[in-house]
């Protein structure tokens, strides 16, 4: 499945959260409201979407393919990503690593440990070694 590309025309229109659920997937954790992090981590860990898109495929290969076996949950719509700006997080041994995904090309600052723009999605070799540099600095 070819992953939706959002032409600039597009991004008046498209929701931020639209764009997420396309390109992460929607998470099936009901809304809790704000609940501790790893609480609200554990039930979207659980339920997750039945497949992943074509983009978190290919950035696990990525992964895969450096020796390193990330795993992706998206969080898009629960309480993670309303609370916490975490649309989704890799974990790596045991370690965390959060992103926030945007197509607001203004958004500089995120809660997240990565701030993904859309565009970066183009590359996922890229952007996995980008991904790939947090797990570096945070085992160590």
């Amino acid at each position: 499945m070819q992953e939706r590309r959002w032409p600039m025309c597009y991004r008046e229109t498209v929701s931020g959260g639209l764009f997420e659920a396309t390109l992460l997937g929607r998470c099936r954790a009901p809304y809790r409201g704000k609940v501790e992090w790893q609480v609200d981590a554990e039930l979207v860990r659980r339920l997750q979407p039945p497949r992943k898109s074509g983009i978190i495929v290919a950035l696990e290969r990525e992964f895969e393919r450096r020796g390193l076996p990330a795993r992706f949950f998206t969080a898009v719509g629960s309480g993670l990503d309303r609370h916490y700006g975490t649309d989704g997080w890799f974990e790596l041994w045991g370690c965390v690593v959060t992103i926030d995904v945007t197509i607001n090309l203004n958004k500089f600052d995120t809660a997240a440990d990565v701030l993904i723009h859309e565009g970066e999605f183009e590359k996922p070799s890229m952007l996995a070694a980008r991904i790939a540099a947090v797990f570096v600095a945070k085992l160590h």
